[in-house]
């Protein structure tokens, strides 16, 4: 005898069917009951097997409609006893009391006939609404024609799957009011487009779309990129980061879209849901400011190289005047020569300053491994007689290898270094450290000068600008090291307070993930 006790849902069915073949082999055995001595009753194993069977069964006789036997399953699924189940008819189930076509169908079925009778709704007596699906067939059963029925519950299965229509629907009504385009894809074809999707790539309806290809409304160049991504979202079933590529339109005129997609289960199949952003005129405005920046740099580098000129002519006449005929000179006329030597030499820092920064990015940068340690000693022996001068002390930590250009590392550094100097107050202290976090480095310079006023952290590192006109300088030496650092990826800040000192920190990706930095 079968342990239903241990059985799966799936085995269940299974050993319910095989008890349907036992029952429909014993009744096509049997003598035509017009002789009442060769009618062949349900034998011991066979009702033995209805009885534990898990499924909820049942015996009725088809002309009254009345249960003659019920197994243990059927009691608990519809909630009455079996005493009172003998008292009903099976039509007491029925949702559809009156239903004509149905008792006809029972009551005409030839003997020893399989049916099914589909899904149907019976009704609990908690009143309950249960769906059902139930298989028939004709048996004797002590010596009388009866049927017997096997119900199938499938109620959460069928409410399941309302509730995934439902779901469905919602997810409709809320993805066509969205601006951004959707479309859902299965197998790498589409499968359901939203308006604006139909609008963004110039059909006139779902129609024209659904069915297509991924590749169909994707430009070449990325179809690479888009067979990749699919491979990702298969292997780690997760959404993707966003991406820009370039779609087609049905005319085959581009349009440059931000896709983000992740895996979707729609209609029952597993599929992919792409949001695209149509980004084509910022794509035009980002190409426009491009060159309206290239061309500026351009603009900056000629008119820097241009003025060199005339102001290094400038600039001789002026100290010719003052070597030749300096001493002949006095009173106002001595103090605006000096004047004029004065602005001249600021002019030259000054353009030398831009064309250091208008070169930032001009050409690539050799990256490449970078000892920082290395930069320093070179830093230190270029500004030895500034800071021979100023009695600055400067102290530095361990720095690592990082991966940088090694003379944009150094501009950098003596940038912020000949600050500390310039802005300093009393003994000048200067600390030079680094600090590993997820992506790199921080490297700081941090000194105990002047400080800066935190309101005006994000304004310093704007070009030509001089917060104490006091101190000497052009005004975009940080202006420089913000392009620098911020053209190889990394962001630049300071911490500060007014008469406090200030640390100005960078960071730098790391050459080598387990390395670590040179004492």
């Amino acid at each position: 005898m079968s342990d239903y006790k241990r059985m799966s849902r799936g085995e269940l069915i299974v050993a319910a069917r095989e008890l349907e073949v036992s029952l429909a082999r014993a009744t096509a055995q049997a003598p035509e009951p017009s002789s009442p001595s060769r009618t062949l009753d349900l034998g011991d194993d066979s009702l033995a097997q209805f009885e534990q069977c898990p499924q909820p069964m049942y015996i009725f006789d088809p002309a009254t409609l009345e249960f003659l036997q019920v197994n243990a399953a059927a009691v608990n699924l519809y909630g009455y006893s079996a005493d009172e189940f003998l008292g009903m008819r099976i039509s007491d189930l029925w949702i559809e009391h009156g239903d004509a076509e149905v008792l006809k169908q029972i009551r005409d079925r030839p003997a020893s006939y399989l049916y099914y009778r589909g899904l149907r709704q019976h009704r609990a007596k908690s009143g309950d609404l249960l769906d059902v699906e139930i298989v028939g067939q004709d048996v004797l059963f002590h010596g009388r024609r009866a049927r017997v029925g096997l119900v199938m519950d499938v109620t959460e299965e069928h409410r399941a799957m309302r509730e995934l229509r439902e779901s469905e629907e919602r997810y409709r009504e809320l993805v066509e009011l969205s601006p951004d385009a959707i479309y859902i894809s299965s197998n790498r074809r589409i499968t359901y487009v939203n308006a604006a999707c139909v609008r963004l790539l110039g059909a006139s309806s779902p129609d024209d779309l659904v069915g297509k290809g991924v590749q169909e409304i994707t430009h070449p160049d990325f179809h690479e990129e888009i067979r990749r991504r699919a491979e990702l979202l298969r292997d780690r079933d997760e959404p993707l980061p966003p991406s820009v590529q370039k779609k087609l339109r049905l005319d085959g005129t581009p349009v440059y879209v931000e896709v983000m997609a992740g895996p979707f289960v729609f209609q029952g199949k597993r599929g992919t849901q792409v949001v695209m952003r149509d980004i084509t005129e910022r794509k035009k405005a980002e190409e426009e400011l491009a060159r309206t920046n290239a061309e500026l740099e351009k603009f900056v580098l000629v008119a820097s190289h241009d003025l060199q000129e005339p102001l290094r002519t400038t600039a001789n006449a002026a100290l010719l005047l003052d070597e030749r005929h300096g001493e002949k000179l006095v009173g106002e006329a001595k103090e605006l020569l000096q004047y004029v030597v004065t602005g001249v030499m600021h002019m030259r820092r000054l353009i030398d300053s831009l064309l250091v920064f208008s070169g930032i990015g001009a050409k690539p940068a050799a990256i490449a491994a970078t000892d920082c340690r290395a930069v320093m000693t070179d830093v230190l022996a270029h500004l030895r007689a500034v800071i021979e001068e100023s009695g600055a002390v400067i102290a530095c930590g361990p720095l690592p290898v990082v991966r940088a250009d090694p003379s944009q590392l150094e501009q950098v550094l003596m940038n912020l270094i000949s600050n500390a100097i310039k802005f300093r107050r009393g003994a000048l202290q200067i600390r030079v450290e680094a600090q590993r976090d997820d992506s790199g480095w921080i490297i700081s310079v941090a000194d105990n000068g002047i400080g800066i006023n935190p309101a005006y952290a994000e304004k310093v590192f704007e070009i030509f600008e001089r917060l104490d006109t006091r101190y000497p300088g052009t005004g975009v030496g940080l202006a420089i090291c913000k392009k620098i650092v911020e053209s190889n990826n990394g962001r630049i800040w300071v911490e500060s307070q007014e008469g406090k000192g200030a640390k100005f920190s960078f960071t730098v990706a790391a050459a080598d993930a387990g390395r670590r930095p040179n004492v």
